[in-house]
């Protein structure tokens, strides 16, 4: 009973220190209010909530006198956070607190013995032995993780092009801003046009545009997703080349709407008598660490089931620029995510002229024989570590694909890969279920793998454990007969069914004996 009484002061303190300063505006004449606003402004003075600018009492004191200025006070001063401070560190450091906090764990390892550290995390605040646990100085609840670096990963940077003629040192913004200066120099109707990219946007990836080429031609936007895609659908049928910039990919589902049925449908639905393939749409894209629910999403997904629309994912600062100019050009509509962690940790050497990479074709960065690694973006990178420390490790030799552009995307090249190597692997930052990493396990394994080959797969695998002098000889009947069993099933189903498909059974057969003589592997 003690140890609660004790305990329950500093766990109040801190809830307090960790709870932002509240601070309520208070506005003057007060009494001109209707019943129901003062009975709104008495709810939030009681503590059931905060009073600002656009509550009820706000704007209709703003409105009624906006000359009387707001008196502003704070409900916890300064000075109670400071001297709660000292309180919790006095407490934290005592010698009671640390002999309380030994017998504390003494007790709960016997009292509660299914309690994993696990559940002081989720929540368990209403245990004071756990809570007691969290506070002390000396037993730490959390478990001890190696310090998260800025990315989780090693940006390499790709063998410089020398196709394209003089390169320099860009980073990846640097090489989105040199494809807009491109785009802006050589197309007299291009347009840029979104939040904030006259004063170079949040990622400096529109910087001096506007002093260069003018405030009719890169010009900000209100906030409004819904309204720059709009915009930029009616510019680009009116022969303008639209370039709109949403600020983050995760503020792109206002848009969804002109996205979907409006720009991708646009030359369906008018029978191809008009259309907006000149609209480019850009937003940074993928997690960067830091960036929570509102600057951390990959909605790639959502897209790729639009007919209509292309959408793009660069891995570094030469694919970005080129794939940029190649959805500029393109006659279609794109979307451009660029990976927002590689901004500035991606740098390369990049072509300063104009020149693009062809849409809807995977690029294979390293050939390999054992794996196919399938990724785009930032896991690009990833996956290259992966297939290095594989390599090192393991022995396996892995071929990496960056996929590039999503939709539609490349399948005879991965599928091609697939064949040779017999094992997939598909790496992305979206949410798995749903994900665009499904579109491709299923496409591989409809073109590459049959009924009878997954069957033949699974008995011999099943069979492994056998394995000795009699193994070849084991697999080889093995196959024959199930290839046979097969056979012959498609025979009496196309019997039965009046020898409509007498042909498709003798293909069946063969096609069964033919892959029954390959190896699995």
């Amino acid at each position: 009973m003690y140890v609660v009484c004790f305990w329950t002061i500093p766990c109040c303190l801190v809830d307090n220190i960790n709870r932002p300063a509240q601070i309520t505006v208070r506005y003057e004449r007060r009494s001109s209010l209707p019943a129901f606003a003062r009975r709104r402004d008495g709810h939030f003075n009681a503590g059931q909530g905060k009073i600002g600018p656009s509550s009820i009492q706000g704007r209709l004191d703003k409105r009624l006198n906006p000359l009387t200025p707001p008196t502003v006070s704070t409900n916890y001063s300064p000075f109670r956070v400071k001297r709660d401070a000292v309180i919790i560190i006095f407490f934290l450091f005592s010698p009671l607190t640390t002999a309380m906090a030994a017998a504390a764990r003494f007790l709960l390892r016997g009292a509660v013995s299914k309690a994993s550290i696990a559940n002081v995390n989720v929540g368990a605040q209403s245990s004071f032995g756990i809570t007691l646990l969290r506070l002390s100085p000396n037993c730490s609840s959390k478990t001890k993780t190696q310090r998260r670096n800025a990315a989780h990963f090693t940006y390499h940077p790709d063998p410089v092009p020398t196709e394209y003629g003089p390169t320099t040192k860009m980073n990846l913004f640097q090489s989105v801003t040199s494809a807009l200066d491109n785009t802006l120099a050589s197309d007299p109707t291009a347009v840029i046009f979104g939040e904030d990219v006259a004063f170079g946007g949040v990622f400096r990836c529109t910087v001096g545009l506007r002093d260069k080429y003018g405030k009719d031609r890169v010009f900000n936007t209100p906030l409004c997703e819904q309204g720059i895609v709009g915009f930029g659908i009616g510019a680009a049928v009116a022969g303008a080349t639209a370039i709109a910039e949403i600020q983050f990919a995760d503020y792109i589902y206002p848009a969804f709407d002109q996205i979907v049925n409006e720009a991708a449908k646009y030359r369906y639905r008018s029978g191809n008598l008009f259309d907006c393939g000149n609209l480019t749409i850009r937003a940074p894209w993928g997690c960067v660490g830091h960036g929570s629910l509102y600057h951390s999403q990959s909605p790639e997904a959502f897209f790729a089931h639009c007919p209509g629309i292309k959408v793009v994912i660069p891995r570094g600062p030469v694919q970005c620029k080129g794939l940029l100019l190649s959805c500029i050009a393109d006659q279609n509509p794109c979307i451009f995510f660029e990976p927002k962690i590689l901004y500035r940790a991606a740098v390369e050497q990049v072509p300063t002229e104009a020149y693009t990479i062809p849409l809807s074709q995977a690029e294979v960065i390293q050939e390999g024989s054992d794996v196919t690694l399938v990724a785009w973006g930032t896991q690009i990178h990833v996956l290259r570590e992966v297939a290095n420390m594989a390599q090192e490790k393991l022995g396996v030799s892995c071929e990496l694909i960056d996929l590039q552009t999503i939709l539609p995307w490349d399948t005879e090249t991965v599928c091609k890969s697939v064949a040779k190597t017999g094992r997939l692997l598909i790496s992305h930052e979206a949410p798995i279920t749903g994900g665009f990493a499904a579109e491709i396990s299923s496409t591989v394994q409809v073109s590459l793998f049959c009924v009878w080959s997954c069957m033949q797969r699974v008995l011999l695998e099943s069979l492994g454990a056998f394995r000795g002098e009699m193994w070849d000889g084991l697999q080889i009947y093995s196959r024959v007969s199930i290839s046979v069993w097969i056979g012959v099933w498609g025979c009496t189903f196309c019997l039965k069914c009046e020898m409509k498909f007498k042909y498709l059974s003798v293909g069946v057969l063969g096609q069964a004996i033919n892959l029954s003589l390959r190896g699995t592997d």
